[in-house]
């Protein structure tokens, strides 16, 4: 389970607790209670952005003009990429640490929700912090998982889009897209693309190398003037930790299952984009060209945009549509890709509600527990 059990909970270091009539019982909240709280503050924050982030108009207006019950059918997909999160995540901790796929799918999904509603990807630290506490796994160690899932997911989609682009006809030099300001052309994912694949396998050699001689770079920091003792002690157990946990991407078993893993996770969204298309009239796409829409929506939704990436996800799913000879600039192609954006993005809101709803009430029940 998410939250720690309660064998794992710290001991009490003293064998007397305040009774609430004593002075002072209730001069500090403990963290229980903090925590109790914690859930309701991740469902207001996530109701918030969310009615922030959403432009309503255009998603009510698109829905009314596609069909409903296969646009809920392509929401199935969705969940099982998100399901699948779980597992995924939690073989990234081994060999280090046994954890199973359900005690880190809950972090994975609130991180996720947070992404979708709030700029500067916060929801990123925030897994990585619920995770290590309810794990118990250092800050480090959980922060190098994370780091290996995204150039799993950086890997995967470059291989995705250099493979399906194999078997599609070249799109018109020049070709720019525009949706809600935002403007997008074949060179310029194709330049994002190469710096994506620059800075995953930079960050892979970094890892690696901290995993070698983090702890003695991080030791330098001893001869930087007013650099306490204890701040270097704590910079090195980062480095090392860090360094500790990128071993995981470096064994053949755990990349014999991971890997495999991801390719299926796309592969559900990919199944889903296929659906939306049968779900709006006037788009009909083959696996392979729903391959290459969803591969550039979400390289698209990489691109510094408004929270949930409404705007960006759309010019990069329209450049996708060109690319396999659909008219990018038709309502045809303007409806498929705000579809497409809505599917993604309200199972992400769905699960991330039942997950802090469900860290909320473990909370409440670690607190009601004499």
């Amino acid at each position: 389970m998410l939250a720690l059990s309660e064998a794992q909970q710290p001991a009490a270091s003293s064998s007397h607790s305040p009774s609430p009539n004593e002075p002072g019982a209730h001069a500090q909240p403990s963290p229980r209670r903090w925590g109790g709280w914690f859930g309701w503050i991740l469902t207001i924050v996530l109701l918030v952005g969310m009615a922030w982030a959403v432009p309503i108009g255009e998603v009510w207006r698109t829905l009314r003009s596609a069909d409903l019950g296969l646009v809920l059918v392509a929401c199935l997909p969705v969940f099982v990429n998100l399901l699948l999160r779980g597992p995924r995540w939690a073989l990234l901790f081994r060999p280090h640490h046994l954890v199973c796929g359900r005690a880190v799918l809950a972090p994975a999904l609130i991180g996720l929700a947070l992404n979708a509603v709030l700029p500067g990807r916060i929801g990123e630290f925030a897994r990585i912090g619920i995770a290590a506490r309810g794990l118990g796994t250092s800050i480090g160690f959980t922060t190098s998982t994370v780091i290996a899932e995204r150039v799993l997911d950086a890997t995967v989609l470059l291989g995705f889009i250099g493979g399906a682009l194999l078997f599609l006809p070249t799109a018109a030099p020049g070709t720019t897209v525009a949706f809600a300001g935002f403007t997008l052309d074949a060179a310029t994912v194709s330049v994002n693309a190469r710096r994506l694949g620059a800075i995953a396998l930079t960050t892979l050699v970094a890892l690696v190398a901290a995993s070698r001689y983090g702890g003695t770079i991080a030791g330098w920091l001893r001869f930087v003037p007013g650099v306490s003792d204890n701040a270097v002690s704590a910079a090195r157990r980062f480095a090392q930790e860090l360094g500790r946990g990128a071993t995981s991407l470096l064994r053949p078993r755990t990349l014999a299952v991971v890997v495999p893993l991801t390719i299926v996770m796309w592969g559900a969204l990919t199944g889903a984009n296929w659906i939306v298309a049968h779900a709006v009239d006037g788009v009909t796409l083959s696996w392979s060209q729903a391959l290459v829409v969803t591969a550039l929506a979400i390289a698209g939704s990489a691109l510094p945009s408004a929270p949930g990436a409404w705007g960006t996800y759309e010019a990069g799913g329209l450049l996708g549509l060109a690319l396999v000879q659909v008219a990018p600039d038709s309502p045809a192609a303007i409806a498929f890709v705000v579809t497409s954006h809505i599917v993604s993005y309200v199972p992400v809101l769905v699960c991330g509600f039942i997950a802090s709803w469900r860290t909320k009430a473990q909370r409440a029940d670690q607190e009601a527990k004499p």
